[in-house]
C-alpha cells in the first residue's frame, strides 16, 4: 500500500480513528511513500502528564501505534473512505534512552511501512527529540476489513 501522494496537514486527527484527548499526536508534518511523521508536543495538560516528571517515555509506543493509525487513515482518505480501527499486536523490543519526557520538548514520531498484505502489516517507528533518538521499534498490526468489524459487532 505504498502511497505517493504526499500530505503536510495540522489537522492529523482528521485521518485517525481516535478523538481527543485519547489522540495524542498534535500534528501531521508529512507523509510520503508508506512514511508519516508526525509531533507531539509534551505540555502541563498533556494526557499522562505527571507533574514534576514528565510523560513517561513508554508511550512512545502509543504514539507510534497512532502514526500507523493515522497513515492507514491517510491513505483510506485519499481513496474516499473512512479512517477505521486496526490493532497493535506487539513489538519485540523497544529501547528508550530514558524514563520520561519533559513538559516543553517536542517530539518528532517517524512511522515507516515494512510489509503489508491487506490485513497484516510492519512497520518501523521511531521517536526522537532533537537529534537524539528516544525509542525506536517495529510494530506488528492487524487492520480487520470493514466486514470483519461488522459481524464482530453483530456477534457482541
Amino acid at each position: 500500500m505504498t502511497n505517493a501522494t504526499q500530505a503536510r496537514s495540522e489537522d492529523i486527527v482528521q485521518f485517525m480513528p481516535h478523538d481527543r484527548p485519547m489522540a495524542l499526536l498534535d500534528r501531521l508534518v508529512e507523509t510520503q511513500n508508506g512514511r508519516l511523521t508526525a509531533e507531539v508536543r509534551i505540555g502541563p495538560d498533556s494526557m499522562f502528564n505527571r507533574p514534576g516528571e514528565g510523560v513517561p517515555s513508554y508511550l512512545s509506543l502509543e504514539y507510534m501505534a497512532q502514526a500507523v493509525a493515522a497513515l492507514d487513515g491517510f491513505w483510506k482518505v485519499q481513496r474516499g473512505r473512512e479512517p477505521s480501527i486496526g490493532f497493535l499486536l506487539g513489538t519485540r523490543a523497544m529501547p528508550l534512552s530514558r524514563p520520561f519526557f519533559d513538559v516543553g520538548e517536542v517530539l518528532t514520531v517517524t512511522v515507516e511501512e515494512r510489509f503489508n498484505d491487506g490485513n497484516m502489516a510492519s512497520f518501523d517507528g521511531r521517536v526522537d527529540s532533537g537529534a537524539e533518538t528516544v525509542a525506536s521499534a517495529t510494530l506488528n498490526v492487524y487492520c480487520p476489513d470493514g466486514a470483519e468489524v461488522t459481524k464482530e459487532a453483530e456477534d457482541a
